[in-house]
């Protein structure tokens, strides 16, 4: 018996890796592309997305929800593998693999009927207030158009996204700088009157991150395939429409962002 008891837990221990590893998979509320519901629990596109990733893979994936700056530390030190969904930087590149990009959305500006229709151009914004959701790359962004109107309009950091469009409604801003949307979708929820300002802004896109102290560049490269496959049969698509989203991977490969990736050419460039 004593024999057997040693050959029985190897053989256990292989069956269990067979079954690939176990990983913890954690973004923040940012409906619809990662978000948390009392029923259903976490939901979105992301949820969608990486929860077929790790079936694919024969991996089990634990989800879990925090504010974004929780969510950076926690892949930063290697409490949670996989994070969605995240902007381009080049310093974030630094401690996590990127994904090719997976989500084509955009930055914008959002007000009241009566402030928006005021608002032709960069310099309208002078003199207003406008909050953002910070610390974010929406706060970078709009810094950069901050830079361009020479600091004419005042920014107002807010904790979330749901902050900063809350206070546009109740009049304590006049404008609200967010991810589209993220901003759409609440505004449908919640049926707000308030209504995206046309032709200013910036384009973006989101990436899936993988923390570099739990994945090597080859375990790494592995889900980067899985999803590739996701997309050429169109599963991404589906996830994408289901959610209100559009997806920006392309059926063609193209070299997976190692260092974060550059940004589009940002429209306080080209206003």
């Amino acid at each position: 018996m004593k024999n057997i008891l040693p050959g029985l837990l190897f053989f256990l221990a292989l069956a269990l890796s067979a079954k690939g590893q176990s990983h913890v998979v954690v973004g923040h509320d940012f409906d619809p592309f990662y978000y948390s519901d009392a029923g259903p629990g976490i939901q979105g596109a992301c949820y969608d997305i990486l929860k077929k990733l790790c079936e694919s893979n024969e991996e089990s994936c634990k989800f879990k929800i925090a504010p974004l700056r929780n969510m950076l530390r926690m892949l930063k030190e290697g409490e949670a593998d996989i994070g969605c969904p995240l902007g381009p930087s080049p310093q974030r590149g630094r401690v996590y693999y990127y994904s090719e990009k997976v989500f084509d959305t955009r930055y914008s500006f959002f007000a009241r009927p009566a402030v928006a229709k005021k608002i032709k151009d960069y310099d309208s914004l002078s003199h207003l207030k406008v909050g953002v959701f910070s610390p974010s790359m929406t706060e970078v962004s709009l810094q950069q158009v901050h830079e361009y109107v020479d600091k004419k309009f005042k920014i107002y950091p807010e904790k979330t996204v749901i902050n900063t469009l809350r206070k546009v409604e109740n009049n304590s801003y006049d404008l609200a700088y967010a991810n589209a949307d993220v901003a759409k979708t609440w505004i449908k929820k919640n049926r707000s009157k308030l209504v995206e300002v046309t032709g200013l802004g910036e384009p973006t896109e989101y990436s899936i991150v993988f923390s570099r102290k739990k994945f090597s560049a080859l375990e790494f490269q592995k889900f980067q395939t899985k999803l590739r496959e996701l997309q050429h049969t169109h599963a991404l698509d589906e996830i994408a429409a289901k959610h209100g989203l559009k997806i920006s991977l392309s059926e063609e490969p193209s070299e997976a962002r190692s260092n974060g990736g550059s940004r589009r050419t940002p429209a306080t460039k080209n206003p």
